[in-house]
């Protein structure tokens, strides 16, 4: 059960009003951590070499448990509030002893399509997104 502790700002849900910091608490069906690295690397004619290196950025690729009704909104209440770079913290298992503060880098969350129920309340959606380390 992963934990995602964000600012409330928009598509607020019932009893969250602008600016209260929720806990999300929500099962990670997916994770996928990339780390790239930018760097300058010289070499003489003789075989040295010397590399100066810029910056490291590590990505988050996170797909959330399938979810509906209350829990949907929620999710996408994080979506809302956090697609315009607020920084937000997230501990993937959900122990709070390794939360990483981030930033969403997408360009807009995906809902994938999970298990359809018959009316929009019951049917389950599976949400992507993608965050970097800061």
């Amino acid at each position: 059960m992963g934990t995602f502790v964000y600012t409330a700002t928009d598509e607020l849900t019932a009893g969250h009003d602008v600016g209260d910091t929720v806990v999300l608490d929500i099962g990670v069906q997916d994770s996928r951590r990339t780390r790239a690295i930018e760097k300058n690397v010289q070499r003489s004619m003789g075989g040295a070499m010397e590399v100066l290196k810029h910056r490291t950025d590590v990505t988050w690729s996170i797909t959330l448990e399938p979810v509906s009704g209350q829990q949907l909104a929620q999710v996408l209440e994080m979506m809302a509030s956090t697609e315009g770079g607020e920084q937000f913290t997230m501990d993937l298992y959900g122990d709070s002893s390794t939360p990483i503060t981030v930033k969403r880098i997408d360009e807009g969350h995906t809902e994938e399509s999970f298990m359809r129920r018959g009316a929009e309340s019951l049917d389950m959606f599976a949400v992507s997104f993608e965050v970097i380390e800061i």
